[in-house]
């Protein structure tokens, strides 16, 4: 099988509300009795931002780095990384998107009911403005269910249009989360609608009421998660999607969306508000 020589592997999220942090591995041979590392240790790897060096990452342990920063919303950053026996590799810049505003939740009618342990799918409108100038934003929005503090996993779906990566607008990705392309929205003041269940399953025991992980519960809290995101969050996740069961032998081969010269991996960077609402 095809290999090309060695290159490092790099992984970051950065978010205004977390010190910069990275991830670093190396590619491996697919075939041969290869040792798998937990990581790499040893680089030396420069943050940028806006084109200025705000010095280098230290080492934690298993290939993870971080510098104490926080990086800044409207600001763009990049790193270079240079490890001996290895090509120096550099990411493309990725700017910090700003938070959403006036988020606004409103919830409807019943739809349908499904299994017991996801009852009364309710219509859920979310409502947003964006403080970004780029058109190119997109927007991750997930909503978790709390019971008695404790968490809940309720059923979301996407409502009005295919949660489907061929859609091109929005696609279904994270745990109860979807992803929406700017593009296809007024940025000034987007809207859209998800189905939300009452009820969902404890995701943990409640000692003392003897309630059980795995037992169903009616939702009492719902946190709503939007993140403003980088246009490289947005390719990684739509590349990473593929279609299920016998949809695979009809579908076009698609690499991953990397923004790493030189390697392998992805840059991303997103910006997260999340409001709770209190179940109707």
């Amino acid at each position: 099988m095809p290999y090309e020589d060695k290159k490092l592997v790099v992984y970051s999220e950065l978010s205004p509300d977390k010190n910069i942090g990275l991830y670093l591995n190396r590619t491996y041979p697919p075939t041969g009795d290869i040792k798998v590392l937990a990581g790499l240790s040893g680089a030396k790897i420069t943050l940028f931002e806006d084109g200025i060096s705000k010095g280098q990452l230290s080492y934690i342990d298993s290939g993870n780095y971080t510098i104490p920063i926080k990086p800044v919303a409207g600001k763009s950053y990049f790193f270079k990384i240079s490890l001996d026996g290895y090509s120096t590799t550099v990411s493309e810049g990725v700017e910090i998107p700003k938070a959403v505003t006036e988020i606004k939740i409103t919830f409807g009618e019943t739809l349908y009911n499904t299994s017991s342990y996801y009852e009364n799918i309710r219509r859920c409108g979310v409502e947003w403005k964006d403080n970004n100038s780029q058109k190119d934003n997109s927007y991750l929005v997930s909503i978790d269910g709390l019971y008695k503090n404790v968490d809940v996993y309720n059923y979301v779906e996407s409502i009005g249009s295919q949660a489907d990566v061929e859609n091109g607008c929005s696609f279904s990705t994270i745990q109860n989360g979807f992803l929406y392309r700017g593009l296809c929205y007024d940025t000034q003041a987007v809207k859209v609608e998800l189905g939300v269940s009452s009820s969902g399953i404890l995701q943990q025991n409640i000692i003392a009421t003897n309630e059980k992980v795995g037992q169903s519960v009616k939702v009492e809290l719902y946190r709503v998660f939007i993140r403003a995101v980088s246009d490289s969050y947005y390719q990684y996740l739509r590349t990473e999607t593929e279609p299920l069961g016998i949809l695979k032998a009809f579908s076009i081969p698609q690499t991953r969306y990397s923004n790493i010269k030189n390697g392998y991996g992805i840059v991303v960077a997103h910006n997260r508000t999340m409001i709770t609402v209190r179940s109707m």
